[in-house]
């Protein structure tokens, strides 16, 4: 896991490329090749928009996964989970209600889900597939939140066990209410990267 140091990310298309390098009299410049130039997609937080992305080129992603307690996971997600969820959204899905019926959630249990799809494996064996979890959380500081510790912890076990037994070439990038320091500290110490 790596940690990132904010939630954005500069985006540049490869079609500007020769327009992002100057030339003087001294110096001749290298103008990268199309796909050199790295961009992140932010907040897909549908995966039924990856495979076009995916298929495009684009290897860096940043989904929000958002945590809720278990009481929001019954009445948006329609689950029973013990100590919460993580459903990917940017906004607050509480606003969702009560036409929650009617709005669908991927979690990051279904971003492992998808990354392991024969449909999709693919896409993650060769080039590493970089995925930003910009975590949301809105109840105070989550380092001191033993239920939402335990559903991070219980998707950081499932994550290393699917990259190691899939064989998949994805890294988790620490990003918002994960990123380690000032009252996060506990970040730090609880999600190192595991030994490659």
């Amino acid at each position: 896991w790596r940690a990132a140091c904010c939630c954005c990310a500069l985006a540049l298309a490869c079609a500007a490329a020769p327009l992002c390098f100057e030339r003087d009299s001294q110096t001749t410049a290298r103008v990268p090749a199309p796909g050199e130039i790295s961009y992140q997609i932010h907040s897909y937080n549908d995966l039924r928009q990856w495979p076009q992305l995916l298929r495009r080129g684009v290897r860096h992603f940043k989904v929000d996964p958002t945590y809720l307690n278990s009481s929001m996971c019954a009445q948006i997600l329609h689950v029973n989970a013990e100590d919460g969820c993580l459903p990917l959204t940017h906004d607050n899905p509480v606003a969702a209600l009560p036409q929650s019926a009617a709005v669908r959630f991927d979690t990051l249990q279904s971003l492992l889900d998808f990354v392991t799809l024969p449909s999709n494996r693919h896409f993650f064996t060769t080039d590493r597939v970089s995925i930003a979890l910009c975590l949301k959380f809105r109840d105070g500081n989550i380092c001191g939140n033993r239920r939402a510790m335990a559903v991070l912890r219980q998707f950081f076990a499932a994550a290393t066990q699917t990259i190691f037994q899939a064989g998949v070439n994805v890294e988790f990038i620490l990003d918002g209410a994960l990123t380690p320091g000032y009252v996060r500290g506990c970040m730090r110490s609880e999600f190192q990267a595991p030994p490659m």
